[in-house]
């Protein structure tokens, strides 16, 4: 496949970390501090660092390829030391280009692939050259790399520190009331913000179902769990929140309806080639993007294939209903249903948050609300009127 080559440093470093990520996992970042310490790129496996310096050129020089070589690794081992385990060395040379041999100042005659191997046997540390023409290789065998890469449409949101890196840039120096009220008020784009700002209150049966999850991997269940509710009863948020809490501890997928496209590409280029990671797939509204759209036997194939799969688990959100195609994959034990009984105690948590909304209702106004879905108890206090009170909006 022809793959045009790149001619921006940035784009360059962008391309090199989904080749990464598709060799090594999901958690392969760029290395975002103000001194770059001879990296680009870096994720780390059992307290060592693997890193990777990229080299746009457009005339690549294989004399000035190999000075930078030396003095980008210098620079990493010596702030990186012994936790250095790997170092790639990534240009847009050709093949050719990085085994081009040139006469040293001390007489030597070295190509880019000969110091890799020179460094490496002399620092006991793998230094690895990616060339143009594998890199190109690379990403003409991977779906996955040809989506992310060619923006194809992706499968499923990877969440990790630079998704919420991204949620958190676009909310900077906005009027903090103001986006409480967004987020309670239910907009959807505010949401993961919210949970990252602790908004949200702790359900009840929290602790259980993380501890399902925990333990799904040991029994060998396909759904961990499956969180059930009517709309606007709080499944997203309960969602969102353990995708957050957990994001450490394990690779998350958060899925809609694109299941034909994660099972083309995330699941056999990510989830299949790394059996040493566990990863947890939300699905968060099987109502939705499931029975709504139609998807009822590409959902059953995402059923089977998890189930094949021992380092994968599915984390379902839904409504409540008489039968559904996951209740053979799933004990009964772990299906969890949020009751409007629980809404006083979550609002109590809001009132923290928004003090000013407890003084404007009486308890026996407040047990009648909470008789609603969550979300439209929320909805009262960020959009209505209270009696003669003016809108809750310009509290």
């Amino acid at each position: 496949m022809n793959i045009d080559l790149i001619k921006n440093d940035k784009e360059f470093e962008h391309f090199c970390k989904w080749v990464a990520r598709d060799n090594f996992g999901p958690n392969v970042f760029l290395y975002s501090k103000y001194n770059q310490n001879g990296i680009d790129i870096y994720w780390t496996d059992k307290g060592k660092y693997h890193v990777i310096q990229c080299k746009q050129r457009g005339e690549p020089n294989p004399s000035e390829l190999i000075t930078s070589l030396e003095n980008d690794f210098s620079q990493a081992y010596k702030y990186f030391h012994i936790k250095l385990r790997q170092f790639i060395f990534a240009t847009t040379a050709s093949l050719e280009v990085i085994e081009t041999k040139i006469k040293r100042k001390n007489g030597l005659e070295e190509s880019v692939l000969d110091v890799c191997n020179r460094l490496s046997s002399e620092y006991k540390i793998d230094v690895l050259p990616w060339n143009w023409d594998y890199l190109r290789e690379k990403v003409s065998e991977s779906p996955f790399l040809l989506k992310h890469l060619l923006n194809r449409e992706e499968g499923a949101d990877l969440i990790n520190e630079d998704f919420i890196k991204n949620q958190s840039l676009n909310y900077i120096g906005k009027n903090e009331k103001q986006l409480k009220l967004e987020y309670y008020g239910g907009q959807e784009n505010i949401q993961w913000y919210g949970i990252l700002q602790d908004l949200d209150a702790p359900r009840e049966k929290y602790n259980d179902v993380v501890e399902n999850i925990s333990s799904s991997f040991e029994k060998r269940e396909p759904v961990a769990s499956v969180i059930r509710g009517d709309g606007g009863s709080g499944k997203s948020v309960f969602l969102r929140r353990l995708a957050i809490d957990l994001k450490e501890k394990y690779t998350i997928y958060w899925l809609g309806s694109n299941i034909e496209q994660f099972l083309n590409n995330e699941l056999i280029y990510d989830v299949q080639r790394h059996p040493e990671s566990y990863y947890i797939i939300i699905l968060e509204d099987w109502y939705r993007n499931i029975e709504r759209a139609g998807n009822k036997i590409i959902a059953h194939k995402l059923l089977n294939e998890i189930k094949k799969i021992p380092n994968a688990r599915l984390v379902i959100g839904d409504r409540a209903d008489k039968k559904k195609v996951y209740d053979d994959f799933v004990l009964s034990s772990h299906i969890y249903d949020l009751h409007n009984a629980e809404n006083t105690r979550l609002l109590e948590r809001v009132f923290e948050k928004m003090p000013e909304w407890k003084e404007i209702i009486s308890k026996n106004e407040l047990n009648e609300i909470t008789n609603a879905t969550l979300f439209i108890a929320l909805f009262v206090f960020c959009y209505g009127k209270h009696n003669d009170n003016a809108n809750l909006t310009d509290c």
